[in-house]
């Protein structure tokens, strides 16, 4: 996610402050994270709680990413069909199903363990299913950048 923003910034990754987007929004999941495990505590015990709360953290952080991405390509006029995009947009719909799902079913995790499951490997399906209809078309290779003058060769 974090070389799918990059690729997306282009040029604006020049600028200082654009270094710091990807730390911010690793804050903001973890905050989000730790503000709702403070807000609705688990059921789980010992080192459960921990992992639960870890995981929840990296999916807010994929879904902010996800989020800023589909906000920022019709801004930005990009087109939706290249690779990056394609892996940017199944691990988006994956993290944001199961970001929903982890948050639902963690209060309760032994009666409803088989639907979490299910629900991720269909969540995980339709990811691939994502990758493979972008990855179907091939990718046209870049243009190369006049601006950018050749090295000369010594022998």
């Amino acid at each position: 996610m974090y070389e799918v923003l990059r690729a997306v910034l282009g040029t604006l990754t020049r600028a200082w402050w654009a270094r710091l987007i990807f730390p911010v929004v690793l804050l903001a999941g973890i905050g989000m994270s730790m503000a709702r495990a403070n807000a609705v505590p688990s059921r789980l015990s010992g080192i459960l709680v921990y992992i639960v709360v870890g995981e929840i953290a990296v999916r807010f952080v994929q879904v902010f990413v996800f989020a800023g991405l589909v906000t920022l390509v019709p801004v930005l006029g990009f087109r939706w069909r290249q690779y990056p995009f394609g892996i940017a947009m199944g691990f988006g719909l994956y993290a944001t199903i199961a970001l929903l799902t982890t948050t639902a079913f963690s209060g309760f995790w032994n009666t409803v363990q088989i639907l979490w499951r299910a629900t991720s490997l269909v969540a995980y399906s339709l990811a691939v299913l994502i990758w493979i209809w972008f990855f179907s078309v091939p990718q046209k290779a870049p243009t190369p950048n006049s601006e950018l003058s050749a090295l000369p060769l010594v022998f």
